[in-house]
């Protein structure tokens, strides 16, 4: 701090008896910032409130957290800014950036550690963190689902001992350890299937533990749960909830990576382009896929 005040005083008695040097510390940054701002700004962005707005937030802040393999209807993202934009087949998704899909949007999202989430149709899910370390020993995952319903396959993170991973909702926390799992925020169409509203979730391999304030549950391989509110405990269900979660929706387990279409999965995923485990369009073994193309 000594060092810096004793440079700042001599930049003043330079200044006083050069008092052009006033200009350079005074003028130029005022010039530089206007000058960006509104010539150059306007001129790339078309405006500068779009420049400011969208451009120097993204090309500053933003981190690359995954990518869009394949995007069917309206898919959208809004940035920390709330500046939304399109997404579509090979697009970028960034930390901070909240996903909403159409009443016939999808998509999947491969991320940066090879994780999968395929969104669903009427769904809210915002990628609040995603970080792997430079020499891929661990990392930091945090998402959220607001509305909607989700199917997940995680990459290297959430496999490894220093790894953290949360998925959160507004009734619980998901924690993982190397797991495929989907989730369902129901409400009324909970309601019109006869099962209270509230988190329903599927777990098709690896450890779930679900956790909020009243307590924690833990669920593995091919079990069913759900919780009605923050203050109820995550509950196991012994059967699978009919037009609830994907793959179900005559009320049994499907069977053999068919589930009730018959393996007709995604229509870029069926003849081996995505996943391998989903290469052949049925789906993971033993639950499913449950993709109704139009």
């Amino acid at each position: 701090m000594s060092n810096l005040l004793a440079f700042g005083w001599r930049a003043l008695l330079k200044i006083k008896h050069v008092p052009e040097q006033l200009f350079d510390v005074l003028v130029t940054p005022i010039m530089f910032t206007v000058m960006f701002t509104y010539l150059f700004g306007g001129a790339v962005a078309g405006s500068p409130d779009a420049y400011l707005n969208f451009l120097l937030p993204g090309i500053l802040a933003q981190d690359t957290a995954g990518r869009v393999i394949s995007a069917v209807g309206e898919v959208s993202a809004f940035d920390s800014s709330d500046q939304e934009r399109t997404l579509g087949r090979g697009d970028n998704v960034y930390v901070g950036d909240r996903l909403t899909t159409s009443a016939e949007g999808r998509a999947q999202i491969r991320f940066v550690d090879q994780g999968l989430v395929d969104l669903r149709p009427d769904s809210v899910f915002e990628v609040v963190e995603y970080q792997e370390s430079a020499d891929q020993e661990s990392g930091t995952v945090a998402m959220e689902l607001t509305t909607g319903a989700l199917r997940t396959i995680t990459g290297r993170i959430g496999h490894r001992s220093d790894d953290e991973y949360e998925m959160n909702t507004d009734v619980a926390t998901m924690g993982i350890r190397g797991t495929d799992y989907s989730l369902q925020l129901c409400t009324q169409d909970c309601a019109d299937s006869g099962y209270p509203e509230g988190l329903y979730g599927r777990v098709d391999d690896g450890i779930v533990t679900v956790t909020n304030q009243a307590g924690m549950g833990e669920f593995t391989a091919n079990q069913y749960f759900r919780v009605t509110g923050e203050a109820f405990m995550p509950e196991q269900l012994t059967t699978p909830p009919a037009n609830v979660l994907d793959g179900n929706e005559d009320g049994n387990p499907a069977s053999n990576g068919q589930g009730p279409n018959q393996g007709a999965g995604p229509p870029d995923w069926a003849r081996g382009d995505g996943p391998p485990e989903w290469a052949r369009g049925g789906g993971p073994p033993g639950v499913g896929w449950p993709w109704r193309p139009a």
